[in-house]
């Protein structure tokens, strides 16, 4: 929960060119999975958690656009239903499962869209997205790995 993503290179790099090197937060504000989800950074909200198992965010918005405008007027509750026309919800979770001796870290991403122009369009994005999309989220799981093998000091 506290491990920063905006101490990545590869996703700081790739987050500026995908906002044409607009700032979408206040510079040294840290990314942690805790404050996204718990200020709506980015648009993300929490929408659920199991203890010391898993957390997911979501996401509701037109992410193909250039400005990625995002819906911030709804509650986590509120996510399974609402189904605004020409915009996809995406849920993004992070699970934990005991693995012999060790715990093994996974994520995983759904996406709806809402419509068939929204369908189309956010098919078109991730085509050019997916593979830089999957690299951030491979790089997040090293970062965590890396710091939950750290030593306590």
């Amino acid at each position: 929960m506290n491990a920063d993503f905006s101490d990545l290179p590869v996703a700081r790099r790739l987050m500026a060119l995908r906002t044409f090197g607009r700032r979408k937060h206040p510079a040294g504000e840290p990314r942690t999975l805790g404050k996204i989800g718990s200020r709506g950074a980015g648009g993300f909200l929490e929408i659920a958690r199991v203890p010391e198992q898993e957390i997911v965010l979501a996401i509701v918005g037109r992410f193909w656009r250039p400005d990625a405008p995002v819906l911030r007027d709804w509650k986590p509750e509120e996510f399974s239903a609402i189904a605004p026309q020409g915009m996809a919800k995406a849920g993004w979770n992070f699970y934990l499962v005991p693995a012999e001796g060790a715990t093994e870290l996974s994520t995983e991403t759904r996406v709806q869209c809402c419509g068939q122009s929204a369908r189309f369009k956010f098919r078109l994005y991730w085509t050019l997205i997916g593979f830089f999309s999957g690299w951030i989220r491979k790089e997040m799981l090293r970062m965590i790995k890396r710091s939950s093998e750290r030593p306590l000091a």
